[in-house]
């Protein structure tokens, strides 16, 4: 083999290296796949810099993309070595830079492309303005596809060559309303998901074919062992439920036993359960059970207001435990006093200056609104007695027709909804 010759010292505009031959080889037109040897420090910045660009490039538009805005931009990184006259006179410098341009596809392909999620036979990703229509008008469908073929069976190779016909006469005489009120109905599903008959008949033609997909990308992309439990309603609203596992698939290694063959009363408890728990949610969605409530929130946008637009003390907000926490109650009583000092200050979104207030809290604030047992102080800091305490005495006021909390001397306004809270000083 004759001896290679040593890299060259030289380097070119870039600041990069030019290539040197692999062993037995020659350097050719085609560029090396390392990114590093291929692209130079200010392409790799105008290539990183316009990968949202890319992004946001219409799909059918990309290439116009790198054609029209990279290709110059990379181009001129050269100067004019790849300028049009310069390629047609070396041919070699024309390849070169074809499979250049080339890779500029490649690399936006591999690094800009937006992230796709796993795609499941049957398993329709999100609800279009086509999916409520053809629910909605199924039976108007149905006899326009009867009609332009013979009453044909559903389903058959004549029936379904005049289905799109047939949608798209119903669609065509849609009127304004209903196509508002599909809008609308599609915004719907989008928050919430399809109907319950779209749940069901999805459930019943791709329901299990779609969870045995799902355990086996679960096990061979992530080797993930599980036992699924799913259930749901028919079409006649009776519920249906199944157990699917990753050992059904007989992809696992043989020697390895199913959870039922090492726990087969654990799994029969599981399932037991399971079946107990989808009863109850049936007569929650029915109006046979009450559902648990839910753990105790409040929020600012929850506060009401009696007649004259004063703000009502809330009753009492209970966890699943049937208890009132210390933290709801801190809750409410930092928003109802902070609403009722912006009404007072006549300005939205004010918040009452704890500190300043708790200095002067013996001068401004009257025992009639805030018991002289319970330190004035900023919720966060009340003790769990206080709270209770301070909510109880506000609720009973309140019962009595009394406003629960105001400054001494102050009088509220209904006509002009103006409350004065505190001195002028604060």
């Amino acid at each position: 083999m004759p001896p290679q010759p040593p890299p060259s010292n030289t380097s070119d505009n870039s600041g990069r290296r030019p290539s040197v031959p692999p062993p037995g080889g020659t350097v050719g037109p085609d560029i090396p796949p390392d990114e590093e040897q291929l692209w130079t420090a200010r392409e790799m910045r105008i290539l990183r810099g316009n990968v949202q660009n890319y992004k946001d490039a219409p799909r059918l538009s990309k290439s116009d993309f790198i054609r029209n805005t990279i290709v110059p931009l990379i181009k001129a990184t050269w100067d004019h070595k790849y300028s049009e006259v310069a390629m047609r006179a070396d041919k070699a410098l024309f390849n070169e830079w074809k499979a250049k341009k080339d890779r500029l596809f490649n690399w936006f392909a591999n690094h800009a492309s937006t992230p796709r999620n796993t795609k499941l036979d049957g398993m329709h990703g999100r609800a279009t303005f086509q999916s409520v229509f053809r629910e909605k008008k199924a039976a108007e469908i149905e006899e326009e596809v009867q009609l332009l073929s013979g009453n044909a069976r559903r389903g058959s190779p004549q029936w379904i060559k005049f289905y799109q016909q047939a949608r798209k006469r119903v669609e065509s005489r849609l009127t304004i309303a209903e196509r508002e009120e599909y809008a609308r109905i599609l915004e719907e599903w989008k928050k919430k998901g399809f109907s319950k008959t779209l749940k069901a008949k999805t459930a019943k033609r791709q329901g299990k074919k779609i969870l045995h997909q799902m355990d086996r990308i679960k096990w061979l992309r992530m080797g993930m062992r599980s036992i699924t439990f799913e259930g749901h309603y028919d079409l006649d609203g009776k519920i249906e439920y199944s157990m699917t596992q990753t050992h059904d698939l007989g992809l696992d290694d043989p020697r390895i036993p199913s959870f039922g063959q090492l726990f087969p009363d654990e799994l029969k408890s599981f399932r037991r359960a399971f079946v107990k728990y989808l009863v109850k949610v049936s007569e929650i969605e029915n109006g046979v059970s009450t559902p648990a409530v839910p753990a105790g929130t409040f929020l600012e946008k929850d506060l009401k207001f009696n007649s004259n637009g004063f703000p009502l003390v809330p009753s009492p907000i209970y966890n699943s435990k049937g208890r009132e926490t210390n933290a709801i109650q801190k809750t409410i009583i930092r928003i109802y006093m902070n609403r009722v000092y912006a009404l007072a200050k006549d300005r939205s979104g004010s918040r009452i200056p704890w500190d300043s207030v708790e200095k002067h809290f013996g001068e401004m604030i009257d025992p009639e609104y805030w018991p002289s047992s319970i330190p004035f102080t900023d919720p966060s800091r009340l003790r769990v007695d206080d709270t209770a305490a301070l909510l109880r005495h506000w609720r009973q006021r309140q019962s009595r027709g009394l406003i629960p909390f105001k400054s001494p001397n102050s009088a509220y306004n209904p006509s002009t909804k103006a409350l004065d809270y505190l001195k002028e000083s604060l």
